[in-house]
């Protein structure tokens, strides 16, 4: 019976999202939380704050069908095990403060200060810490505590504290052209499925995959931007996720893949870059207009 239960849990999400989606896009419009993009475009900012929301769908319907199994003897097995229980309650601990952080950066930060070495100097010269900066702080102070969660020994905990950290910046640095901070997000999910698996954690992975699917939609119509507000959760997930998979591998290399595209986003324009690399420049092109 446990698997009919995550089917129709399932299907009730996916109806859900794409009533609550463009409810939640018309009221985005009507309170005039937009920006212009980089064609000069009107369109609605900050609407990654959906991955949130979407989850909590996800969490009422998984609380419903909990308490169906218990009150019926026939289909008392547990709809979720406590290994991704733990992993869901670790989420949300990460997920709601991102979300503030970068709803916050969205709507009242600096917008001419770029990069980490620009939000240093304006520290400097202004005396004044950037919203950006405090960004980036909190989110290492957040990623330092979800790492405390997965180990106590301080080598890991430092290591997933710069793994978790680094993938929510490069998130961040991804976020200027519609489609690829969720690209990258769902590059991650491709690498990290099978370990997930294996681990029986795929319950955490789905919600937000489907939720994406859906925000790709407005993404890549340039209808609505994801903002520091999606980035920084989709990073923060994907981080997640890297640590969960426990393969030592491919933590380190993405640490390392996460630091250069770091380092070469202070020296140059990414975008730049990807626009003269034919390979990337069709999978950045892919699915968008």
């Amino acid at each position: 019976m446990v698997p009919f239960m995550w089917l129709m849990i399932y299907i009730s999400y996916i109806l859900l999202l794409k009533l609550f989606t463009l409810r939640l896009y018309r009221y985005f419009r009507q309170q005039r939380w937009m920006m212009i993009n980089h064609r000069g475009d009107q369109t609605v900012q900050s609407f990654g704050l959906l991955v949130g929301l979407h989850y909590m769908i996800f969490l009422m319907l998984l609380l419903i069908a909990s308490a169906f199994t218990s009150a019926y003897p026939p289909v008392s097995t547990p709809v979720i095990g406590n290994t991704a229980l733990m992993d869901m309650v670790i989420t949300l601990l990460l997920l709601f403060p991102m979300l503030l952080i970068g709803w916050i950066d969205d709507h009242y930060g600096e917008e001419r200060v770029k990069g980490l070495k620009g939000h240093f100097f304006y520290l400097l010269k202004q005396g004044k810490l950037s919203t950006g900066l405090l960004k980036a702080l909190m989110g290492i102070a957040l990623s330092f505590f979800v790492a405390t969660l997965y180990s106590e020994a301080l080598a890991t905990v430092l290591f997933y504290t710069l793994l978790l950290s680094t993938s929510i910046h490069v998130s961040n640095l991804l976020d200027v052209r519609p489609g690829r901070s969720i690209k990258a997000f769902w590059i991650v999910c491709l690498f990290t499925i099978s370990s997930l698996y294996a681990e029986h954690r795929l319950a955490i992975l789905f919600p937000f995959l489907l939720s994406t699917f859906f925000l790709f939609e407005y993404d890549r119509r340039r209808k609505a931007m994801l903002g520091d507000t999606g980035a920084n959760v989709l990073g923060g997930l994907a981080g997640v996720f890297l640590i969960q998979t426990h393969n030592l591998g491919l933590q380190m290399g993405s640490v390392m893949l996460f630091l250069f595209l770091s380092l070469f986003a202070e020296r140059r324009s990414m975008t730049s870059y990807i626009e003269k690399t034919p390979w990337l420049s069709r999978l950045d092109r892919w699915g968008t207009r």
